[in-house]
């Protein structure tokens, strides 16, 4: 997403200037991309910083190779990230210009958070409260930041109003992303690592997503997995899912490339947990003939339905355990076992009826 919002302002607001570009090597599909940016010639330089598992002085060489002047402008994405520190002390000593864009925007209060809980977390060597800090979002007043903050918007859907524009920015995201192209479908369900950062347990997951798709069997569903879901792919077994191509590419990408301009006829329905990207594209792109549903609530609900017996007797008969399996494992009786099945059928039961 932070190297979709670079590729926008870079076009839409320093056409004209000297641009240097750094991704992070965090992860493969940042490396991709810094070889499809490259091939772009959007930027006059890009570069992929190899900032993972570096120490403090480490990155602080690294920061000294990059080409900051006094009449610079900086955009910073996440202030959370030890090397975005590092550049921007770099930033303020030379007296350039620094912008917090997008992400670093609508975290910034988390980074705050985290500076109070521990101060060892901020590598900065001054004060953040003591500067004014300009700030770029797409949408400003979806949250809360100090005074000492001004916001600015992104006016990403003004651009797009030349057509000329849009469609070879279109065009370029393809290639950023590596997209090319695919329709547009009736439910879109943004799948998450639930279990894998232990909010349940995978058998529940695993059934949670078979009763997503048993509900949206009649209509044309497909699922978007999450990048960040590299653990546990097995999830996906024995299940006749629908995948939205592209799995690697942000979702905000996907859309404006491959559905924006199908857009005028067309409602979808957008099923998520608690993922920020089913919003993000209404808040870049205002377009609005969405109808988004929270699942997370009825993730919740379920919790509170069943009792620890019930849940662990769910988690167990999921994994293909026996009645008599799941009473040892439970110490319970085969009939308790049996009981307990049925009680969280009815209860499943409602859960079903709310979606």
């Amino acid at each position: 997403m932070n190297i979709l919002t670079a590729y926008f302002i870079s076009r839409i607001y320093y056409s004209d200037d000297y641009k240097i570009l750094l991704i992070s090597n965090n992860s493969s599909n940042s490396r991709l991309c810094v070889s499809r940016a490259q091939g772009l010639n959007i930027w006059n330089e890009v570069s992929c910083v190899y900032e993972f598992g570096k120490n403090r002085e480490e990155l602080i060489a690294l920061g000294n190779n990059i080409a900051i002047e006094k009449d610079s402008i900086v955009h910073l994405f996440a202030l959370n990230n030890r090397f975005a520190q590092i550049l921007l002390n770099k930033t303020i000593n030379l007296g350039a210009k620094f912008i917090l864009t997008d992400e670093g925007y609508w975290t910034f209060n988390n980074f705050l958070q985290c500076i109070e809980k521990n101060s060892e977390f901020s590598w900065l060597d001054f004060d953040i409260s003591e500067l004014k800090i300009e700030a770029w979002a797409y949408e400003p007043q979806i949250c809360k930041v100090p005074d000492y903050i001004s916001p600015k918007r992104i006016e990403l859907s003004d651009a797009l109003k030349n057509t000329s524009l849009c469609l070879s920015m279109q065009e370029e995201v393809k290639k950023l992303f590596g997209i090319q192209d695919c329709h547009v479908p009736d439910i879109i369900y943004f799948d998450d690592y639930l279990s894998l950062r232990g909010s349940t347990a995978p058998q529940i997951e695993k059934y949670m997503l078979k009763l997503i798709n048993c509900i949206c069997s009649d209509y044309d569903c497909y699922f978007k997995k999450h990048p960040m879901e590299r653990g546990w792919r097995s999830k996906y077994e024995d299940m006749e899912l629908k995948f939205l191509p592209y799995e690697n590419a942000p979702w905000e990408a996907i859309f404006f490339a491959c559905m924006y301009n199908k857009m005028q006829n067309k409602d979808l329905i957008l099923l998520t947990q608690s993922s920020t990207a089913v919003v993000n594209v209404i808040l870049m792109f205002k377009v609005y003939n969405f109808k988004i549903i929270l699942l997370h609530p009825l993730f919740e609900k379920l919790k509170k339905l069943l009792s620890p017996l019930e849940y662990d007797v769910l988690k167990y008969y999921l994994s293909g355990l026996s009645y008599q399996q799941i009473a040892s494992k439970t110490q319970q009786t085969k009939k308790s076992i049996d009981n307990a099945l049925s009680r969280i059928k009815k209860k499943i039961a409602t859960i079903k009826e709310v979606i």
